[in-house]
C-alpha cells in the first residue's frame, strides 16, 4: 500500500459507507411501498465495485482486501478475521476503518 496518513486513508474511503447509508435508506423505501414483496434496489453497486477497484489499484494493494471487508462487514456485526502467513502466524480482526487501515499498513510493508 502507498504511505498515506489515516485520516487520508479516511477520506478516500469515506464514500463507501456514505453510498452503504443510502442504499439502505432505498431499501427501507421500498419495503413500505411493496412490504409483501421482497425488493432489492439495484442502486449503484456497479459503481461501488469499481470505486472499491479503483481505491485499491491507487493504493496498490493486490489482495482486494477493501472489497472484503467492505461486503463481508457490511450487514453484520462484529469483525472480520484475517490470517496473514504461510501458516496463518498472525490474525487481524478488524472491524471499523482504523484497524482495517492499520492492517494495510502493517501487511504491506
Amino acid at each position: 500500500m502507498i504511505k498515506i496518513t489515516l485520516e487520508e486513508f479516511t477520506k478516500l474511503y469515506d464514500p463507501i459507507p456514505r453510498y452503504q447509508k443510502e442504499y439502505k435508506n432505498a431499501e427501507k423505501g421500498l419495503s413500505l411501498l411493496t412490504p409483501s414483496s421482497f425488493v432489492v434496489p439495484e442502486l449503484g453497486g456497479f459503481l461501488l465495485d469499481s470505486y472499491i477497484s479503483l481505491l485499491e489499484k491507487y493504493l496498490c494493494i493486490e489482495d482486494e482486501d477493501i472489497g472484503y471487508f467492505v461486503y463481508e462487514c457490511n450487514d453484520r456485526p462484529g469483525s472480520v478475521t484475517v490470517n496473514v502467513g504461510k501458516e496463518n502466524e498472525k490474525t487481524y480482526s478488524i472491524s471499523n476503518i482504523e484497524e482495517l487501515y492499520f492492517y494495510l499498513t502493517e501487511t504491506s510493508e
